[in-house]
């Protein structure tokens, strides 16, 4: 539910606050009215049941939605129950159920591939003292081998023993079983992939949403705003509409900007 102001005709300047239906909202297109100063702001209703007044145990009470997501599901004494994802559809809708629905669905398969995570490294540390080469380093052989300095000036000769610890690290991390779990982990992902896709069919037929996609973007309201200001109209090659746009010349620095930031991060 939305809220609406309008002026209430009358002595002084009164306000009524009307209600919108969600689906008036989502037609109307709120962002865009907001930035074309239709609006102010908007907000959700979070209303409960009825029979709620004189009533003081919130246990005998009908919680609404919000509450029994707040009292079910919001909360880390319930990280171990399973996600109610009904009612999350219920109240935020199918984008943000299947969400909710795929992080539940990653963390449960996850359980596999930790486990076999963990059998590798107690094998990697049940191993380390028969690893050859790092026996050699943190013996006789490292104690009695010298490395050349670091650098050039101030930095002195070591030790090949003084990187014993990293060495040992080293083989718990990485060891002959690590290629088995790297292979592992290959297969895995792609078994998750299609077992995911399997779920989420199972999903949309049971939430009746086979055919809940967004055919196109829709357009930023401040890109459109923008595009407002600069007064310049092209014609759309997809619709074969005339549209407001922003020069190329705007444009390009920006694409510039985000090709440094993604290259160099």
């Amino acid at each position: 539910m939305g809220l609406r102001s309008e002026p209430k005709p009358g002595p002084g300047l009164k306000t009524v606050v009307q209600r919108i239906p969600m689906n008036e909202l989502i037609e109307t297109c709120l962002d865009r009215l907001i930035a074309r100063r239709v609006y102010d702001t908007y907000f959700p209703l979070h209303e409960s049941k009825a029979l709620r007044n004189n009533v003081t145990d919130a246990n005998n009470r009908d919680l609404g939605d919000r509450e029994k997501l707040k009292k079910y599901w919001a909360t880390m004494r319930q990280f171990l129950k399973f996600q109610p994802l009904l009612l999350v559809r219920s109240y935020m809708g199918e984008k943000i159920a299947f969400y909710f629905a795929f992080i539940g669905f990653y963390n449960q398969t996850l359980i596999l591939p930790s486990i076999v995570g963990i059998i590798i490294f107690i094998y990697g540390a049940a191993t380390v003292a028969t690893d050859q080469p790092t026996s050699d380093i943190c013996g006789n052989f490292g104690n009695t081998t010298y490395m050349c300095p670091r650098c050039d000036k101030e930095c002195p000769f070591w030790r090949l023993s003084d990187s014993c610890i990293y060495s040992n690290a080293s083989y718990v991390f990485d060891n002959a079983a690590t290629l088995v779990f790297a292979i592992f982990m290959s297969i895995w992902g792609r078994l998750f992939v299609k077992l995911w896709k399997r779920h989420q069919a199972v999903l949309q037929y049971d939430w009746d949403s086979i055919d809940f996609q967004e055919h196109f973007e829709p357009i930023r309201p401040k890109f459109e705003k923008e595009a407002l200001k600069k007064g310049r109209k092209t014609n759309n090659p997809v619709t074969n509409e005339i549209e407001s746009s922003i020069p190329i010349r705007k444009r390009v620095p920006f694409f510039l900007i985000t090709t440094i930031v993604v290259l160099f991060t």
